[in-house]
Order: structure tokens, then C-alpha cells, then sequence
């Protein structure tokens, strides 16, 4: 197996999360170290991996790759050695009952009233 090492200056503003500030769930925390949506998405694009693949991100921070690839119907699997990182990541690619969060939230900003708490 050969390796070829390609200098890509065009990736320059995509090793940052800040790309990620506007995109539902992406933007719920990042990491300083964290990298675009987009750079996943062109990297994923690149390999061509097709819907149904997996992908291994053995370092999965806040979720990025892991959130991309559910996105595009691409299996994966992450770990990290950050209970934190794990936690995070698991809550973004989680499924959630839009009814269901409705109703909590309700709930919430009724106990909030109740207890003074706005």
C-alpha cells in the first residue's frame, strides 16, 4: 500500500467549527479543535462513500463526523477517550420525538413559573 501525501490550501477555512455556528445541532457546543461540517462532507464526497457505508471516527470530539454521516445516511461509529466528548456526541446523533420535547419543554417553563425561576 502507497501513501500520497497532497498539500489542499483550499481546506485552510475548513479546519474550524466556526463554520458550523448557522447548521442546527452542529452548532450545540464545538470544540476550538473541532473542524467543519463541510470539511466532512468533502471528505466523505472525496472517498466516495456511498449511503449505507461506515465510517470509524475514533476520535469523535463534538460529533461532526459522526452528525454528518447520519445526515447522509452513512453509518458510523465514534468513541473517545473524553467522557464528555462521548456524552456530546451520542446527544447529537440521538433521535428525538418533536412532540415529545414540545411537551417537556412545556413542562419546563411551567415549573420554571411555579418556582420563579425566569
Amino acid at each position: 500500500m502507497s501513501s500520497v501525501i497532497v498539500e489542499k490550501l483550499e481546506f485552510g477555512s475548513l479546519i474550524s467549527p466556526q463554520r458550523n455556528q448557522l447548521i442546527p445541532i452542529h452548532n450545540w457546543y464545538t470544540f476550538k479543535h473541532g473542524y467543519s461540517r463541510d470539511l466532512a462532507i468533502i471528505l466523505i464526497t472525496y472517498f466516495k462513500l456511498p449511503e449505507g457505508s461506515w465510517v470509524l471516527d475514533p476520535f469523535c470530539g463534538s460529533g461532526t463526523t459522526l452528525l454528518t454521516c447520519k445526515e447522509l445516511g452513512i453509518n458510523s461509529r465514534g468513541f473517545d477517550i473524553l467522557p464528555f466528548s462521548v456524552l456530546l456526541s451520542n446527544v447529537k446523533i440521538s433521535d428525538y420525538d418533536d412532540r415529545e420535547l414540545t411537551r417537556e419543554l412545556g413542562l419546563l417553563k411551567e415549573n420554571s413559573k411555579r418556582f420563579n425561576l425566569e
